[in-house]
């Protein structure tokens, strides 16, 4: 198993989950493992933004802007964080005004 992953199992941990009919018993939870790896995975995301976040080139505004928008939609795809949709005018703050 991957480093990482098996770290993120430990992380997730176990839970007791109590059962008058059965006895208490340990549940891996899934749940907490599942969103370890989104976070990660949307970190991975803003760690590339950064990269080019003070090039003040159109290519490097666009790379940094999509890799920002992939971390926001990773999290928001799995309900680990908030959605946030794109604020008005952030498209026009990173590449100035659209000619129609």
């Amino acid at each position: 198993m991957n480093e990482r992953i098996a770290k993120f199992a430990e992380q997730a941990g176990n839970i007791v989950v109590e059962d008058k009919w059965n006895g208490d018993y340990i549940d891996f939870n899934k749940e907490k493992f599942a969103e370890l790896i989104v976070r990660e995975c949307s970190e991975i995301a803003t760690r590339l933004s950064a990269l080019h976040a003070n090039k003040d080139d159109a290519f490097y505004r666009g790379y940094t802007y999509a890799a920002e928008r992939i971390a926001r939609d990773i999290k928001g795809c799995f309900e680990v964080d908030k959605f946030e949709p794109l604020a008005p005018g952030e498209l026009e703050r990173l590449f100035g005004k659209s000619e129609e």
